[in-house]
């Protein structure tokens, strides 16, 4: 995540629009991050975690079938810190995939674009 933080604020410099979707679990890589972009912007993409559990799993186990393994990492459900604010939380259990990406699009037009 510090890479990725580097590069878009060496990007940003240049007058690049970057952006980038990572999982991003810990709070103090995210604080690193927007510390060195002048317009970072966080989105939390909120799911209960046995919402993310379930829909994981789903996707793992069609990756797996593919490649023959048969298990996957648990510990990837307790690592994540929630943040304390965000400038966008799109909450996964109100809002589908097109209204989530409507409140983003919409924030960015109202944050940068007028």
């Amino acid at each position: 995540i510090k890479r990725v933080g580097h590069l878009a604020s060496i990007l940003e410099r240049n007058g690049i629009i970057v952006i980038a979707s990572f999982v991003s679990p810990y709070k103090e890589s995210r604080e690193f991050v927007r510390s060195l972009n002048k317009n970072y912007s966080e989105v939390y993409l909120k799911a209960p975690r046995e919402t993310s559990r379930q829909r994981y799993e789903e996707r793992l186990k069609q990756l797996l079938s593919k490649s023959g393994a048969d298990s996957f990492p648990e510990e990837v459900f307790n690592l994540y810190e929630e943040p304390a604010s965000s400038d966008i939380t799109l909450d996964t259990e109100e809002y589908n995939i097109e209204q989530c990406r409507d409140k983003v699009l919409n924030f960015i037009n109202k944050k940068y674009l007028n």
